[in-house]
């Protein structure tokens, strides 16, 4: 049951009539070393896919209005920690990792900038990026993430 609450969840905050499949802001970034780099297609959604022999990628994002959160989905098979790290052009942008969600279907957040989480079931996390509700100033634009299974 919890599944199904936390996929209609995912579909009702993906979702959004005003926009179309194309609207993100298409980037890509330098490929590093042992990290695979993806392309946005979707601004609501980033499905994380590690190279092979890989356990970190960098995603990029765009927010494109105030309350339009990305989410980024992170399979986990084999690791003990989550780390992620968000980053834009400013630093005193509006905008840090809103919540976690589990493959059960439970959450945890609100967390800052940074990520250190607790793998404690294999499946499918998915990590809630967007603004602070309660601070000033909403957030439009960019933003990178990188992704590190340990």
């Amino acid at each position: 049951m919890i599944k199904y609450l936390v996929a209609i969840f995912l579909f009702l905050t993906a979702c959004d009539a005003g926009v179309t499949k194309n609207d993100a802001k298409d980037t890509v970034a330098h490929h590093l070393k042992d990290t695979i780099t993806t392309k946005i297609v979707n601004d609501s959604i980033i499905n994380v896919k590690f190279s092979k022999g890989s356990q970190t990628a960098t995603v990029e994002g765009y927010i494109k209005d105030y309350n339009h959160p990305v989410m980024i989905t992170v399979p986990v098979a084999k690791a003990d920690t989550l780390f992620a790290t968000l980053s834009t052009t400013d630093a005193a942008a509006n905008i840090r990792f809103n919540q976690v969600f589990m493959p059960d279907g439970s959450a945890d957040g609100p967390f800052g900038r940074t990520l250190h989480y607790p793998v404690k079931q294999q499946g499918v996390y998915t990590i809630k990026v967007g603004e602070d509700l309660m601070a000033e100033g909403p957030y439009q634009g960019s933003f990178t993430v990188t992704i590190s299974l340990r």
